[in-house]
């Protein structure tokens, strides 16, 4: 056996001894060639790997994929399942360590995996080691400054840091950009630049988000003449576009080396995951498909709501209604038409009533209740007294006037 761990397309084997005969021979009965199958690694080939693409081959002996994990798998092999959370299990945990809520998917360790972000670590850099390019690259006695070190969840930005992108010297005009690989609802985009030069060379710093490769049709953000005095580094252009392709570009030449830069530490662009909506990718929308993006503000789902889910954002539950009499629940109607139980107020009848407030429609006021301790609790439904009522006044609420008969 002839252990290689190489990779090649082929084999060739060789000789230049002789023998008694004084001949040089290759004599062979078999070669055979073992090779794991494409999901599978380890020395018998019997642990699993399951990588982004059913075609990607992990590494024979660690299992790493080569793009990252298929959806629903994490850990260095691609082969831990992730937890869900939601209505029917239908959201996938991003969780770095600890559980995450079963209903809201809130990690309790407070750790996202790396690339997603949020309390409820649902908002994704979709940019994370994605396919880049940029117009040229910088060298010096320190390395090559490449383009996929702008994505590479590096958010080091000192000054002599030296795995930020850099195009190279004496061009009158740079760009970078990258890939993600589809096309997404880019709401807004966080990019970290070098202290040392994130002045002077972000003047003419422009962004476009396009559909089509180095397109620059769409300008996210027009020429910029940046200004670190009143910006952070790690600042966040908003976007609220559609686009595949992000690409920075500048044509503003640069003190004292007379030269156009583009010079990039981190680039991140934030999508929130699909069924999840909000500022914070916190809110859930159930679509039709579990496969349909809801609107990243409004929620509302692109054909209709899931079955058993109604609501301009696909969010309310049919069952968790509490209408006076049976009705009709889809994206159109799923109001109460005849109003709600005692204690429920709303469209959908999903609100208890307001603090103080009880009963039908909501309009009994807790402070007329004859209850005989102050300040007891009101129930919404039907603002029980939580004891015995002041004398001359019965039931739940205290509110009906009690006449004693003479003896």
């Amino acid at each position: 056996m002839v252990y290689c761990n190489s990779a090649g397309r082929y084999i060739t084997i060789t000789n230049d001894k002789y023998t008694l005969q004084t001949s040089v021979f290759v004599n062979l009965c078999e070669v055979e060639v073992y090779v794991c199958s494409v999901g599978t690694f380890g020395p018998d080939c019997a642990s699993l790997c399951y990588c982004q693409s059913p075609g990607d081959r992990c590494h024979p002996v660690t299992g790493q994929c080569p793009y990252g994990c298929a959806v629903e798998f994490t850990g260095t092999s691609c082969n831990i399942k992730q937890p869900r959370f939601g209505y029917n299990d239908r959201y996938i945990c991003h969780c770095d360590e600890g559980y995450c809520d079963t209903n809201t998917g809130v990690c309790s360790s407070r750790k996202c995996e790396k690339g997603w972000y949020g309390s409820s670590c649902q908002k994704e850099n979709v940019a994370f080691n994605k396919n880049t390019w940029q117009s040229s690259t910088y060298s010096d006695g320190n390395g090559r400054r490449y383009s996929h070190y702008a994505v590479d969840g590096d958010t080091n930005h000192s000054k002599a840091y030296n795995t930020c992108t850099h195009t190279a010297d004496g061009r009158t005009n740079a760009s970078w950009g990258v890939d993600l690989g589809q096309s997404y609802p880019v709401a807004n985009i966080k990019i970290y630049a070098r202290d040392l030069h994130i002045t002077n060379r972000f003047k003419g710093f422009r962004l476009f988000v396009d559909e089509r490769n180095q397109t620059n049709q769409s300008p996210c953000r027009p020429e910029d003449n940046y200004d670190s005095k009143n910006k952070p580094n790690g600042f966040v252009v908003n976007c609220n576009t559609t686009g595949k392709y992000i690409t920075i570009t500048n044509d503003k030449t640069n003190e004292p080396t007379n030269s156009v830069y583009v010079n990039l530490c981190e680039v991140e662009v934030y999508v929130c995951s699909v069924g999840t909506f909000g500022p914070d990718c916190t809110s859930l929308c159930y679509c039709q498909s579990s496969g349909d993006r809801c609107d990243p503000v409004t929620g509302q789902c692109p054909y209709r709501c899931a079955d058993g889910f109604t609501g301009t954002s696909c969010n309310i539950k049919c069952t968790d209604r509490n209408c006076r009499a049976p009705s009709a629940c889809h994206i159109n109607n799923g109001e109460c038409k005849a109003g709600c139980h005692p204690g429920w107020m709303g469209d959908y009848c999903t609100q208890k009533c307001q603090p103080g407030f009880y009963g039908n429609q909501c309009i009994q006021s807790c402070d007329n209740r004859k209850c005989s301790r102050q300040n007891t609790e009101c129930n919404n439904i039907n603002g029980s007294c939580n004891g015995d009522c002041l004398p001359g006044y019965k039931g739940l609420d205290c509110s009906r006037i009690f006449i004693m008969s003479p003896c």
